[in-house]
Formats: C-alpha cells, sequence, structure tokens
C-alpha cells in the first residue's frame, strides 16, 4: 500500500471541498436536502420503514449507523469522504494500470477537483456512496471479477431503486469472463437482460411505487423531475423516441436554465472537454477488459434515465459518467504511451 499516494489523494479530496465552498458557495458542514430528510426519517423508524423507502433500505441503515456516532449528517460526511477517497485510490490503480501514473493522477483530480462530482460529497445523499460503488465496481471489473465483486454489488444494489443494475451487470461480467463458451453466454445473458426488462416494467410499481408513475410521465412528455413547465409536446410523430433522447441529452449536457450564465459556459466548456477526451481514451483501450467494463455499467443508466426522467441537478448522468473517467485520463496520454503501458502489463503477467 502506497501511503504517500493515499495522502495526496486525501488532500486533494479536501482541497476538492474547499474549492466547491469557494466557488460554488457550499456551506462547509453536512447538506440536507428533500431526500435526505427522507432517508434521517427512516432511520429514526428503522425497521418499520414505509413501502417507499424499503428501496433504500441500504441508505437508510448507513444513515442509522451513522446516528449511533452521534450527529447523523456529521458522520455521513465523514464515511462519504471516506468513500470517495477510496474510489479515487481505484481510479488512480485502474487508470495507471492502461496509461501509467500521469493518467492515474489526472483520473483521480477529476473525479477529487471536479465541482460537478466533488460537491455531492457532503450531502447526506445517495450520490457519494453510488458514485464511489460505481468506480469500485469497476476496479472489481478489472482486476478481481468473482464472488467478492458479486458480494460487493448486492450490498451496493440496496442503496437506491437502480442499485440492482449494478448487481446485475457483475452477475453478467462474472458468468461471462468465467465460461469457456463466451458467444454462448453473451446470448444467454442478452436473453436475460431482455426478461429483467419485462419483469421491471410489470413488476416495478409493485417494489417502488413511485415506479406507477413512469407511464403518466411519459404521456405527459416530462424531461426533467419537477419541472412540467419543460415538457414536450406528445403529439408529433416519433414524440416517445423524441422524449428519451431529449432526457439523455439534457441530462449528459448537465446545462440548466436555471444556472448561472457562468456555471453553465464552465459547464459547456468541461464537459465538451470530457467527451472529447473520453472518446478518444475509449478508442485507445477498445477491447479491453477495461472499455467493455464501461460499457456494461453505463448502457443500464442510460435506459434507466431515459425511460424515467432527467434530474433537476443533473446528478443521474454521472451513474455512469463516473466509469468514464479513466477514459477521459487515457485520452490525454499519446497514443503510444498507452501501448507501451499494456505491453507492461503483458510482460508482468507473463
Amino acid at each position: 500500500m502506497n501511503y504517500r499516494r493515499l495522502l495526496i489523494l486525501a488532500l486533494l479530496l479536501i482541497l476538492g471541498q474547499v474549492l466547491i465552498t469557494v466557488l460554488m458557495g457550499l456551506p462547509s458542514e453536512p447538506l440536507l436536502s428533500t431526500d435526505s430528510n427522507f432517508y434521517l426519517d427512516g432511520a429514526e423508524r428503522f425497521p418499520f420503514l414505509l413501502p417507499k423507502q424499503r428501496t433504500y433500505l441500504g441508505m437508510i441503515f448507513y444513515i442509522r449507523i451513522c446516528s449511533w456516532l452521534g450527529s447523523a449528517p456529521w458522520a455521513a460526511l465523514f464515511f462519504n469522504s471516506v468513500a470517495v477517497w477510496v474510489a479515487a485510490e481505484a481510479l488512480w490503480q485502474i487508470t495507471c494500470r492502461s496509461a501509467g501514473e500521469r493518467a492515474g493522477w489526472i483520473a483521480a483530480g477529476l473525479w477529487l477537483l471536479n465541482p460537478l462530482t466533488a460537491q455531492w460529497t457532503r450531502y447526506v445523499l445517495t450520490e457519494p456512496l453510488f458514485f464511489s460503488a460505481v468506480i469500485d465496481w469497476l476496479w472489481f471489473a478489472v482486476f478481481r471479477p468473482g464472488s467478492c465483486m458479486l458480494l460487493y454489488s448486492a450490498v451496493v444494489a440496496t442503496l437506491r431503486p437502480n442499485g440492482f443494475t449494478l448487481l446485475a451487470a457483475a452477475l453478467s461480467w462474472v458468468v461471462v469472463l468465467q465460461s469457456r463458451k463466451r458467444k454462448q453466454a453473451i446470448g444467454y445473458l442478452m436473453a436475460g437482460w431482455i426478461f429483467l426488462g419485462v419483469a421491471i416494467v410489470v413488476f416495478a410499481h409493485v417494489i417502488n411505487p413511485e415506479a406507477g408513475k413512469v407511464p403518466g410521465f411519459i404521456a405527459s412528455g416530462l424531461v426533467i423531475h419537477g419541472h412540467p413547465e419543460l415538457a414536450l409536446s406528445m403529439d408529433k410523430p416519433l414524440a416517445v423516441p423524441r422524449l428519451l433522447i431529449t432526457r439523455l441529452a439534457v441530462e449528459f449536457g448537465q446545462w440548466r436554465p436555471w444556472y448561472s450564465f457562468r456555471f453553465n459556459d464552465f459547464i459547456a466548456i468541461f464537459m465538451a472537454t470530457f467527451y472529447l477526451l473520453a472518446l478518444r481514451g475509449a478508442w485507445h483501450v477498445r477491447g479491453t477488459r477495461l472499455f467493455w467494463a464501461v460499457i456494461l455499467v453505463t448502457i443500464p443508466s442510460l435506459l434507466v434515465i431515459a425511460f424515467a426522467w432527467s434530474i433537476h441537478e443533473g446528478r443521474f448522468a454521472w451513474w455512469a459518467l463516473v466509469a468514464w473517467i479513466p477514459w477521459v485520463a487515457i485520452g490525454c496520454q499519446h497514443p503510444n504511451a498507452v501501448l507501451q503501458q499494456n505491453r507492461l502489463n503483458v510482460h508482468a503477467k507473463s
């Protein structure tokens, strides 16, 4: 274990929190939202939860444990920070494996210093834990696919309703890697994902009452949850595909009309650069385990957002985008550096 690197990552974490306090004006304390109060209420009434709270069992149990240590919000802030710190180390290792130490530090910096991700660390929400868990999932997929990955994904699946996608992705990943007939295994898994999609449509409203509203939100043309004034007209040809694509564009564009011009300008420049470098990095590592792991963890999130809704602050997009960070860091490197690192990995294995 490299304690010097862990110390530097901890300092970058602190620096990132200082930056969002200065630049975004966030208070230097735990932040609560309506959803935060929902989790705190669940922790107080645990184990007698409301039906909607049961799909956040892991998060509510986490807050319950935090409450045993004194102030639940402050304890959550501490453990959120630890989760983010561990994820930074995972990002460093993932990216360093494909493109060297320089890329590893770029990836860690993108995670810890980017205001669009760093801001959520101090919120009592599922985001800091779930974002970190997606990165940890990627680490397992690259370095340790197997029973530990499945167990970890099963625990993470309890954090929030879409957490099941990580468990399904982990099962798919392990089955394909351990199968002797991969083409046949992929065929079975595709059938399994289709079956899972049908089951979600049929039974989701029984598990989570909020899912019962999804057809109505599609019929109404809702793009961003809580903003009916921005809904699309659904009386035009191809209205449903247009709605699904618009939700993805709005969510992954990150721009919002209620943000300041300065913040929107930053988002436009940052996200355009992020996507260009991600495409370049994905091309450099195409066909590798990292490439396919990112694809596998991304697609379910795209489908959930497209068929549900975009969110006010654009945080749902980072379910997938945190897994793209290694691509972005690799995209900053010269192709020869990536090729040389991959050769070193092959020699190390042999």
